[in-house]
């Protein structure tokens, strides 16, 4: 009987070394066949070329201080903290009246395009291609500096200050006769016209009633 009881023994402390070692566990030198090493955090700014890191923990970023440049903004994960850029009021992808040929500003940089009648070249914060010439009525102006078919001009309200924060305007036909009353405006590329009629007939939108501050009138 003894062999028997032996050989029990023997399988059982075979059974319980087997059960403390598991497939795929490694042993990490303090005797635990498993690695309790927490994984490295996974976010989504990580693979976001709009984000800038500064901090690389949150532990980091709680003993740093610095500001973000205009146009930016801060923002904080599980893989750190820094400074990520605003985003712009791009067209999509699908819109027809935009022809992308490409997202990438700094490619846009490198490239030289050129676009068909009735559409015209951009390049911006969006990035660049060729947008479609506004009929009647239509919106023109923004980010994208859309522009208006021939015979028409982008007409911006005066509190827009000309789209100068990237407002759109709205196409309207450029008059083809203007009487010669003289009541000066201040045109949207700072020259003085004699009237809102002669600025529209050139093709320009008013910025404000009254002459220029500087520049020449045109009638």
């Amino acid at each position: 009987m003894r062999p028997t009881l032996s050989i029990i023994v023997t399988v059982a402390t075979a059974a319980v070394a087997i059960a403390g070692c598991k497939p795929g566990s490694e042993d990490n030198g303090n005797g635990n066949g498993n690695d309790h090493t927490p994984p490295e955090p996974v976010c989504e700014n990580q693979t976001n070329p709009s984000a800038h890191y500064v901090g690389e923990s949150k532990h980091e970023c709680s003993l740093i201080k610095f500001a973000c440049a205009e146009g930016q903004s801060y923002f904080g994960d599980e893989c750190g903290c820094g400074c990520i850029e605003e985003p712009t009021d791009c067209p999509a992808d699908n819109d027809p009246d935009v022809k992308w040929v490409s997202h990438d500003p700094d490619q846009c940089a490198l490239v030289r395009f050129y676009c068909d009648g009735g559409w015209s070249a951009f390049s911006d914060d969006c990035g660049c291609g060729c947008v479609a010439d506004a009929p009647e009525g239509d919106w023109c102006g923004g980010i994208m500096g859309k522009t208006c078919s021939a015979g028409y001009f982008c007409d911006f309200p005066e509190a827009t200050h000309c789209g100068s924060g990237d407002q759109t305007g709205t196409c309207a036909v450029s008059p083809e006769m203007c009487t010669l009353i003289y009541m000066p405006v201040c045109g949207c590329d700072g020259k003085t016209y004699g009237s809102e009629c002669a600025a529209n007939a050139a093709g320009v939108s008013v910025a404000s009633k009254g002459a220029c501050d500087a520049g020449t009138t045109t009638f």
